[in-house]
């Protein structure tokens, strides 16, 4: 086999650019937003949260699988193949109709703490609850405790609900 292929390679080559993405990201996207906020006011603010959101939303649809491939099943798959690098969690229960996960480490919580930005950083964290209903409507999403907070771990709870008609 070929050393240049060897798994832990790849994964850290996928670990050095997504350091390396986070890095880049919290240099720029903090002092961006905050020199917005200091010129335009907290309107500008809540725009740039905005976009961010609607962006994230567009990134997360265009890789969803087909309609009739929405479970909550799939939607753990379509999130486990989508977690960044460096993200350690486990699944704790799982139904057909509920899944919990305990997320324990995240790069991204790590690098904006580090710097002092969590508000900030939780532009990540705010657009779990929408990916999840824009997988499938049926899907409600609750979180108590996160790592961007300074929590020990994200408790992310998944839950198949009946939508009326």
């Amino acid at each position: 086999m070929d050393p240049s292929h060897r798994p832990e390679r790849t994964r850290e080559a996928a670990e050095a650019a997504e350091n390396g993405m986070i890095g880049i990201f919290t240099a720029i996207y903090p002092r961006l937003v905050r020199a917005i906020e200091r010129e335009y006011g907290p309107a500008a603010r809540e725009l740039a949260v905005r976009e961010f959101a609607d962006a994230m939303m567009e990134l997360s649809k265009a890789s969803f699988p087909p309609a009739d491939q929405r479970s909550l099943g799939d939607y753990k798959a379509w999130l486990c193949r989508a977690v960044p690098v460096g993200l350690e969690y486990e699944v704790q229960e799982e139904t057909d109709s509920d899944l919990h996960f305990r997320f324990t480490a995240c790069p991204w919580a790590q690098a904006f703490r580090a710097i002092g930005e969590p508000e900030i950083g939780h532009l990540f964290c705010d657009v779990d609850e929408p990916v999840a209903a824009e997988f499938n409507r049926a899907i409600r999403f609750s979180r108590t405790k996160t790592l961007m907070d300074g929590d020990d771990h994200c408790n992310h709870h998944y839950a198949l609900v009946e939508i009326e008609e």
